[in-house]
């Protein structure tokens, strides 16, 4: 006599994110692939989820998956990623669980005191200019100082990228006796991927 074993799914959600997994997991009694899930899995086993390469989201890194889309959630139960979860339904459906991540932006400030400008003039690292950094929830200042020995550093801390992929920066103010840069430059990064991320400040 052969029993029929039942069969469950599991899916992996986005929750906010894009993309598809290059490996949603694997069972232990076998199953199928599918995009972002496995399918017939036997019920009562376990299964090995997916390390979540292939799933993004700009300003965060995936860290886990949870049985919420809120991994703040009092009945929210996270997973790590590449870990272990019993399939007990019919249907099963993990969330992406995103950490947001924040980075420092450092960069040098050069002036030229307001003098007669010669050939030999040339621009040189300078402390007490003022920076913003704005748009997309982000609105910090910051003033050009020495750190670690490099005159001229203008330093945001924490900044975290939000939907967007771009910031502008602007220079409000100059030390007396200097003028102001009345341009504004755009920050650009790619999506980051934890502890590293591209940026680019145009010009």
């Amino acid at each position: 006599i052969f029993e029929k074993l039942e069969a469950s799914s599991l899916t992996y959600d986005v929750n906010g994110g894009s993309g598809i997994l290059s490996n949603p997991g694997s069972a232990e009694k076998g199953c199928t692939t599918d995009t972002n899930a496995l399918k017939n899995i036997v019920m009562d086993t376990a299964v090995t989820l997916s390390d979540g390469d292939g799933f993004t989201k700009l300003g965060y890194v995936l860290t886990g998956w949870n049985s919420n889309t809120d991994p703040n959630a009092a009945d929210a139960i996270h997973f790590d990623l590449g870990g272990t979860y019993g399939i007990s339904e019919k249907e099963n459906t993990l969330y992406a669980e995103w950490t947001p991540v924040c980075f420092d932006l450092e960069f040098l400030k050069q002036g030229e005191e307001l003098k007669e400008v010669t050939f030999e003039s040339e621009y040189e690292p300078l402390n007490g200019a003022v920076f913003s950094l704005s748009g997309d929830g982000v609105s910090e200042t910051a003033t050009s100082a020495t750190i670690d020995d490099h005159v001229g550093t203008v330093k945001f801390e924490n900044v975290r990228p939000g939907d967007n992929s771009s910031l502008s920066l602007i220079e409000t103010s100059a030390p007396t006796g200097y003028q102001k840069d009345d341009s504004t430059y755009t920050v650009t990064w790619e999506t980051p991927k934890a502890p590293y991320t591209f940026i680019t400040i145009d010009s």
